[in-house]
Order: C-alpha cells, then structure tokens, then sequence
C-alpha cells in the first residue's frame, strides 16, 4: 500500500516468488492510489505490506524530514495523526485481502512531547479489532545510533521497528497469490 522509492523492497528473489503490486500516491507505481482509499477490489491479494510513515513531528530533525519528503507530508505529523494514518491503512489492507491473507505492518514507538507513544500495541490492537489473527512480530534493529534532537534524554531511544504479521481469518490462500506493496 505504501511503495514510495521502493527501498524497502530492493533484494533477491521477491519477484520470482510474488507477483507484486505496487501502489503509491504520487510516485512511479502499478496503481495509483491512497494507502487509506485503493482503488482496488476487495478480497483479492494473498499478501498486504504496510509500511506508512511514522516519524513525528517531521522537520524536528534531518530523518524526519527525509521520511516527510520520501512520503510527500507536510512536517509536523503528529504520533495522533500517525496513529490515524494506521488505523485506516490497516482497515485498507484487511479490505483487499483474501481469507487466510497475510497483512504484514511496519511500524514504530515514539516519544512526543516527553511521552510514549506505543504504537506498536495500537497497530496490534487495531488489528485484533478487525478480528485478525496475531501470526508474527519481527523485530529489526537499526545499525548506529538514531538521531537524536537534544543533548540529552528521559527514555530509551527507539533503535528498533517492528513487522507485525496479521492473517485475516478464514482457509488459507493458495502459493504465488499477488502482494499489494
């Protein structure tokens, strides 16, 4: 649903496996379309990635605005309009998929305004909401330090992202279904 510059999908063998859908709002893809509103059938992938932005309060720091310009944002998305941003894209995703369709999540904590912001268990609960089913968690963890806006800090940085699987209930697809990225 959020294919963007395609980073996220540079490597071997996906082609071959899946035929792959893509789908961005205003940047070179199969399908034009809004990861909150695809113009697509419903109930038809095997597979749904969502990986949305989720860096807050963009232009507070150089990665943030990189995300803002990668995603075409305005700067100063805040973890509420993130989480909202989520919460559609999601409903999107268990949309387009078949029964036993995976829906695989990128998503991250943050910290705003000095508070947690624990959006992994929000993408979580709002999957379980929709009555899918909890399959998977990877977590990946980010090579250096992440950036930082002060000299200082009052909770742990957020060096990790995390890919929930979700399966919309029902038989399971068949191999080789296509992949909405």
């Amino acid at each position: 649903l959020t294919y963007g510059l395609g980073n996220f999908w540079r490597g071997e063998g996906l082609e071959s496996e899946y035929r792959l859908v893509r789908m961005d709002v205003d940047r070179p893809a199969d399908v034009r379309g809004s990861l909150t509103d695809a113009p697509l059938q419903s109930g038809v992938f095997g597979a749904v990635v969502l990986d949305p932005p989720y860096a807050n309060n963009g232009g507070q720091h150089t990665e943030a605005e990189g995300i803002h310009r990668t995603y075409n944002l305005q700067a100063g998305l805040s973890t509420g309009k993130i989480w909202a941003l989520y919460e559609r894209g999601i409903a999107e995703g268990h949309r387009l998929l078949q029964a036993g369709g995976a829906l695989v999540v990128k998503c991250q904590d943050a910290i705003e305004g000095s508070r947690q912001h624990r959006t992994t268990i929000h993408v979580w609960q709002v999957a379980m909401a929709l009555g899918m089913e909890d399959v998977d968690q990877f977590v990946l963890v980010r090579h250096g330090a992440p950036p930082m806006r002060h000299p200082y800090q009052h909770h742990a940085r957020k060096a990790h992202s995390v890919f929930w699987v979700f399966r919309r209930k029902g038989s399971r697809v068949a191999s080789g279904q296509g992949m909405l990225v």
